[in-house]
């Protein structure tokens, strides 16, 4: 595990190729804890272990410049909001706890799921810009082989992403709460002819982009 037993406590990158893997779970002092100095952009936080993984005292306090999610085997969960510049998810499976968020630091914050599977499933959970708020989207989100799973929310904004890349076999997965479906693509959607798009939500708004090569499965009962 990674302790930062005190609030003064930092890690900081001051070069392009720092590295640190994280094994275990992730503990900060608090949740008004900025446990993160200096951050030379390339650098990034691993989470390798082949556990399952967590955080203790997670807030939007500690922005994660750059993270990806490795793992063998196991799950990474969230336990409060998350922060990031840009996530990879690599291998393994990440999954955002009930009611948590995932917010970009800018517009230009990119998702990459290369493998594993990303579950975002809570009623009240929201992906979205945080600089300009939560009806503001994200960046690039490319799933690559991998696996995206969201169930839209009851909260105002939902899911905000300015353009979504499904290729190489990657699925993505719209499941309804309810009646609702809060989830916006601002300019395109592509889906490769090896990849699939899978919605059940009682109506999916398109972008003014959409290219569909593969698999569209459109499933909603009523």
């Amino acid at each position: 595990s990674l302790p930062i037993c005190a609030t003064t406590s930092q890690v900081a990158f001051s070069i392009a190729t720092g590295l640190l893997n994280i094994k275990g779970d992730m503990k900060l002092s608090s949740t008004g804890h900025n446990c993160f100095g200096t951050w030379t952009n390339g650098a990034k936080i691993v989470f390798s272990g082949t556990g399952n993984q967590g955080f203790s005292n997670l807030s939007t306090n500690a922005i994660f410049e750059n993270i990806e999610v490795d793992k063998l085997s196991g799950t990474l969960s969230t336990s409060s909001n998350l922060r990031f510049g840009s996530f990879v998810l690599t291998n393994g499976n990440f999954t955002v706890g009930a009611g948590d968020e995932i917010q970009g630091i800018s517009g230009t914050s990119v998702i990459n799921i290369n493998g594993g599977t990303w579950t975002q499933t809570s009623s009240t959970t929201r992906l979205y810009n945080a600089a300009l708020g939560n009806t503001s989207p994200v960046g690039a989100v490319t799933i690559n082989s991998g696996t995206m799973i969201l169930s839209t929310t009851t909260g105002t904004g939902g899911f905000q992403f300015s353009s979504l890349n499904i290729i190489n076999g990657g699925v993505l997965t719209l499941l309804p709460f309810g009646s609702g479906g809060l989830i916006n693509i601002g300019t395109s959607i592509h889906v490769d002819a090896t990849s699939t798009f899978n919605t059940a939500l009682p109506v999916t708004l398109l972008p003014p982009l959409v290219t569909f090569s593969g698999v569209v499965n459109y499933n909603n009962m009523g």
